[in-house]
């Protein structure tokens, strides 16, 4: 009886811890595992292990963090939109400050909602670069602190979009990327130099990168051409050969991607082939090859290294040390047509003392300037010009070559100088500030030289950029003679005529003198009679009556039509103030004189009382 009470406790016991197995296996291989997406498992996925990213094993680094340390950090995706409604998506997206989902569209170049933002490519492009990221923050469980910004930068052709884009979309695009913060901005897009030169060569496009540079690691894939980019330069893939830019090759199952172009132009691979990611807005699936895949991996690893620091509360990297550190990764290397790649693994980003890691920097050989300014056109095409009304800022940034080699610190002792002609054969120079970057607003009219020095040892590098601000012509019409005070006020704004007075000292001046070339001399002329020359003019009135005041500025046409200054001239005395005082002044001395009147009216009353006193005592 015991026997069978003991054995029917036992079963018991058994079957309940079947249960209790059936009820937490799945959660406990999920967490072991990873998650589940449509009908996969992503651990299943093959890049998902040793033999790709090695996603596990940094998911069990990133479980150790204090998640409470973490900022937000946005990466942004430039591509051909986004289906925002796929699952993959749910709680990814960039919220503005009212909460709203959104992105941006660089063809309108507005921000917009992300329902505006609908992938319209028939590959859906743009939903498979996002969704791969997408995966990877919920993989690592960094929803509440990695976003994703999307970008719509796709061309349109007679209003139908296109699954190509143009230089100046993408162009739009970065800088948007800059202006919300983004830490890290993909680029899944591009062009051989050999079929089109202008993703090589567009000025507009490197300084955006460079600027963006700044903040973010700017990712751009390597191109599907199967080209080795030390060939020769019409085999480099822009915008990933781009200064400033990491190119991102791609890896397979068994290597090097088939299709992958490779080379010195780009600076890691990233798994490329098979990539399990978002299709459309039905929450399907699809597999997708190439370097498009591996490029937003690198991009989210950039994210993710921003991350770790502030998890091990160490100074966070800036981007271009975060570049570096992923082109100086430890592990793994594949040999390729007879170059070396550098593979990313996830865990050795999680676990590299990168503080301690030896960088083959190179010596500097030479300076390279960019910048963001316009250029002008015939003797001033290689100078940045801009009209003397219209000065903006413009961003400079010195390259030192080769890039991305040398030193930081070399980069930072930089200096900037303003050069500038004083006289025919007087050159002067003042220093501006140090670094890599900086942003001038010209505040010297006429020609001068931005110019970035280094000196490395014994070695002068220097590289320079001529800035021509071109002064106002001044034509009738254009301008108006008026009070100085008032010579920054528009030609409709600036007083016409006035009341001058005799004896008072009056400073003219011209309408948006602060635009011309002060060197040239200003004649002036009252009643049509030359009277002096100047950037003012002090007029002091002799005598009363209407004076007409005109001024010629150089050779151009005189002032002396519509745009004179009419002075209607009074005498000193009429002045409000000093009428006032005049009239204050007689009636102090009208009532002075009454009171001495009447006092000594007073007086004699006051002795003729005194004899009628007097006699009458007498008598």
């Amino acid at each position: 009886m015991k026997n069978r009470l003991a054995k029917s406790l036992i079963m018991v016991l058994a079957l309940t811890l079947i249960l209790m197995l059936s009820a937490f296996l799945p959660v406990a291989l999920n967490v072991a595992q990873g998650l589940q997406y449509g009908t996969v498992d992503v651990s299943d996925l093959w890049y998902y292990g040793d033999s790709g990213l090695k996603i596990g094993e940094a998911k069990t680094v990133v479980d150790t963090w204090d998640k409470s340390r973490l900022s937000g950090k946005i990466i942004a995706v430039i591509d051909t939109g986004i289906d925002a409604s796929h699952e993959l998506f749910d709680g990814v997206i960039y919220k503005n400050a009212d909460g709203v989902e959104v992105g941006y569209d660089a063809r309108k170049k507005q921000e917009v909602s992300v329902d505006s933002l609908k992938d319209s490519a028939t590959d859906k492009h743009g939903n498979g670069i996002a969704g791969a990221i997408a995966i990877l923050i919920k993989e690592f469980g960094l929803q509440d602190v990695v976003k994703i910004y999307p970008i719509k930068a796709n061309s349109i052709d007679n209003g139908t979009e296109k699954s190509t884009f143009s230089v100046a979309n993408v162009t739009e695009a970065i800088r948007q990327a800059k202006k919300i913060g983004a830490v890290a901005i993909n680029m899944s897009l591009g062009r051989l130099r050999g079929d089109s030169a202008e993703w090589a060569t567009n000025s507009s496009l490197k300084s955006a990168i460079l600027d963006a540079g700044e903040n973010a690691v700017v990712v751009a894939a390597a191109g599907n051409d199967s080209k080795n980019s030390s060939d020769k330069e019409d085999n480099i893939f822009y915008p990933a050969g781009h200064d400033g830019v990491l190119g991102v090759m791609a890896y397979g199952r068994t290597g090097m991607y088939s299709n992958t172009n490779y080379g010195s132009a780009y600076g890691i691979a990233a798994a490329g082939e098979d990539i399990y990611t978002a299709k459309n807005s039905e929450a399907d699936y699809q597999y997708m090859s190439g370097t498009s895949l591996a490029a937003p991996t690198v991009a989210f690893a950039s994210a993710l290294l921003k991350l770790r620091y502030e998890a091990e509360s160490k100074k966070a990297p800036t981007a271009y040390q975060c570049m570096q550190m992923l082109t100086n990764l430890d592990g793994r290397m594949l040999s390729y047509n007879s170059t070396t790649v550098r593979c990313l693994d996830f865990e050795i980003l999680l676990t590299q003392d990168f503080e301690n890691t030896s960088y083959d920097y190179e010596d500097p050989q030479r300076i390279e300037l960019s910048h963001n300014g316009t250029l002008g056109t015939d003797k001033y095409k290689d100078t940045v010009y801009m009209h003397a009304s219209a000065v903006t800022p413009v961003s400079f940034v010195a390259k030192l070559q080769p890039f991305g080699k040398t030193d930081p610190d070399v980069d930072a002792s930089i200096t900037w100088y303003l050069r500038r002609t004083v006289y025919d054969d007087l050159v002067v120079e003042a220093e501006l500030g140090k670094g890599m970057r900086y942003t001038l607003t010209p505040t010297v009219f006429g020609d001068t030289t931005i110019v970035a020095r280094l000196q490395y040892g014994t070695l002068t590098l220097e590289a320079e950029q001529k800035i021509h601000v071109e002064y106002a012509p001044y034509l009738v019409g254009d301008v108006r003679v008026t009070y100085a005070k008032n010579a920054d006020d528009g030609v409709d704004r600036a007083p016409s005529k006035g009341v001058l007075y005799t004896g008072e000292t009056t400073v003219f001046s011209l309408t948006g003198i602060k635009y011309v070339d002060r060197t040239v001399p200003i004649k002036w002329f009252v009643n049509g009679q030359y009277v002096g020359e100047g950037v003012e003019f002090a007029y002091q009135p002799k005598r009363t009556g209407t004076f007409l005041i005109s001024a010629q500025y150089g050779e151009m046409p005189a002032v002396n039509t519509t745009y004179v200054f009419t002075a209607t001239v009074k005498p000193f005395v009429a002045r409000p103030l000093d009428l006032s005082m005049l009239i204050i002044g007689i009636c102090i001395a009208v009532a002075a004189i009454c009171v001495v009147v009447a006092v000594a009216v007073k007086r004699k009353k006051a002795a003729k009382a005194g004899r009628t006193e007097y006699d009458k005592s007498v008598d």
